[in-house]
């Protein structure tokens, strides 16, 4: 016999997720915004989440000891925006240089506190930050959908640095990076290397790409205010994106998480739905 479905203790215990977790998470830190995505989206699932926008503090009706603070959620997500410039050192002079943009989010301020709009426009502050304080495409895959799931409109997102990055990331092969801050095939083992570019890493790339571009009436008015500026779809390779899921095909059919592996639910799952995101 099936058990009654508790939806109510459902949503007190990924509400109060959201406040406080058990010590046993604390291993999961680096990956916080993962679990506040999964907390989140779990309660839009409930149909727990405010209706509206001017309903921002109560979620729901399911009782007055649930609730969200759904403005103290955005705030923090943003805080955790890594729009920098990535700094390298130079070899040849052992001078500081700006390699590319670091747009994105990273999973948690465990490398130090939530930096402010200041922070993220000062070159100084920028090449002081910890070496490995940058961006996951994952991360901000998840805050992303997390800030949608919450109704923001995402007016503070500064879509050409995030789409600049993920320019930056796609290999020539077409697959992705996760990190903006790389390293070489030199550094690591040969299947290590394909792990940091598998199938996920293109759904969470070709998501993240999908989400700020597929506005008609943006990029219509981007083409109207300067007929030279770069349509935002144009930051990805389309081509080689594709060929490179397609690539992925096993014997079987489905899809590996790279070329040469078996197939897998999980990879065929994200190579399908990125082909669908590209239309």
């Amino acid at each position: 016999i099936m058990k009654k479905f508790e939806r109510l203790r459902h949503i007190r215990y990924f509400s109060h997720s959201l406040r406080t977790l058990p010590k046993q998470y604390s291993s999961a830190d680096t990956n916080r915004l993962s679990l506040v995505h999964f907390c989140v989206q779990s309660l839009d699932i409930l149909n727990c989440l405010p209706v509206d926008s001017t309903d921002a503090l109560i979620c729901g009706t399911a009782g007055e000891d649930v609730y969200v603070n759904r403005e103290e959620i955005v705030d923090w997500i943003y805080g955790l925006g890594t729009v920098l410039p990535i700094m390298t050192v130079d070899n040849n002079n052992n001078n500081t240089c700006c390699v590319g943009g670091g747009g994105g989010f990273k999973g948690s301020n465990y490398l130090g506190p939530i930096s402010n709009d200041k922070d993220r426009n000062d070159n100084h502050n920028a090449a002081a930050r910890h070496p490995y304080d940058h961006s996951h495409i994952a991360m901000t895959y998840v805050a992303l959908c997390t800030l949608q799931a919450l109704g923001d409109d995402l007016s503070r997102i500064d879509k050409h640095a995030i789409l600049s990055t993920l320019q930056g990331l796609q290999k020539p092969n077409g697959s992705f990076v996760a990190l903006s801050h790389t390293t070489t095939s030199t550094d690591k083992g040969d299947v290590e290397a394909e792990d940091d570019c598998d199938l996920r890493f293109m759904y969470a790339a070709i998501a993240v790409w999908y989400i700020l571009t597929n506005h008609d009436q943006l990029n219509l008015e981007n083409k109207q205010e300067n007929n030279n500026k770069q349509d935002y779809s144009d930051y990805i390779n389309i081509e080689t994106a594709t060929q490179y899921i397609l690539s992925c095909k096993s014997y079987e059919g489905a899809l590996g998480l790279t070329p040469g592996r078996e197939g897998h639910g999980g990879s065929t799952f994200c190579g399908i739905a990125s082909l669908y995101l590209l239309g």
